[in-house]
């Protein structure tokens, strides 16, 4: 996403950047750069504070003459600011055409899927034994989970995984002879005819994967299990809105569609 002279026209940037990096509206991977803007290495007479209207005489003749919006920044302050959405800043300039030369360039400092639902110390929960299972179509986590990553946010039938793989962290240590239970709403089409693998304890076990009217329920059993920590392997995750003949703008990379996960002790 590119600002070019136009950072300097939007009074709540900082709320369009959240806008941007937070509503699904660019890749994991994308950048941010703003260009051609005002940027002062620190508050001066010009920019008496860390952001706002520019102080030279051109500028206040622009907003007085015209209305446009004339802002200016420090660099601190546009650092601060792509930490707050969760970017790196990085910062480019060159002699030739100052001070229009001045390229702030904003990227993710950790690369997560998108919509990836982590499940925190504030998240919501629900009680639950391990016996009884994980219905991921419940609002919240189960009380038996400690950490969980890569599934997305609740749908009526349960959660997408997003990204590559899911993992699961207990409170308690699994049981040691366990059979683990994924039943399935939906796979998402590159999926179909590929191996879904389940790891607990450096064990793995496939399953291949089958479009769910032929195959909804699957079974993994592992012994001798001494963890607390459960990881499934998307083989092929992808973005429905990458496929134009479906007309759907979910830019998630989903690979299963999860509507619970038991647990039975052998």
């Amino acid at each position: 996403v590119i600002f070019f002279e136009s950072f300097r026209r939007i009074m709540d940037h900082k709320s369009c950047l959240e806008k941007l990096t937070r509503d699904g509206h660019i890749e994991d991977n994308a950048k941010i750069i703003i260009a051609a803007e005002s940027i002062f290495p620190s508050t001066s007479e010009l920019l008496p504070y860390p952001w706002g209207p520019r102080l030279d005489g051109a500028s206040l003749r622009s907003m007085r003459k015209w209305g446009r919006l004339e802002l200016g920044f420090t660099r601190r302050y546009l650092q601060d600011l792509l930490a707050r959405v969760g970017m790196q800043y990085k910062r480019l300039e060159t002699d030739l055409a100052l001070p229009l030369s001045q390229i702030v360039v904003g990227s993710r400092r950790i690369q997560r899927p998108y919509c990836e639902v982590l499940l925190k110390d504030d998240s919501r929960r629900y009680e639950a034994t391990i016996e009884e299972g994980f219905n991921l179509a419940a609002e919240g986590f189960p009380s038996f989970l400690k950490w969980a990553s890569g599934l997305s946010f609740r749908e009526d039938w349960g959660r997408w995984t997003v990204g590559s793989r899911v993992e699961l962290v207990f409170n308690e240590q699994l049981p040691s002879n366990v059979e683990i239970l994924l039943e399935l709403h939906q796979v998402f089409g590159p999926n179909v005819g590929k191996y879904l693998t389940v790891v607990i304890d450096q064990k793995s076990q496939v399953e291949t994967l089958r479009m769910v009217e032929d195959k909804k329920s699957y079974s993994f059993r592992f012994r001798d299990v001494k963890t607390k920590m459960l990881t499934l392997l998307i083989p092929c995750p992808g973005r429905p809105k990458e496929v134009p003949e479906w007309g759907n703008e979910d830019a998630r990379q989903i690979g299963v569609g999860i509507r619970s996960i038991a647990f039975r002790e052998l």
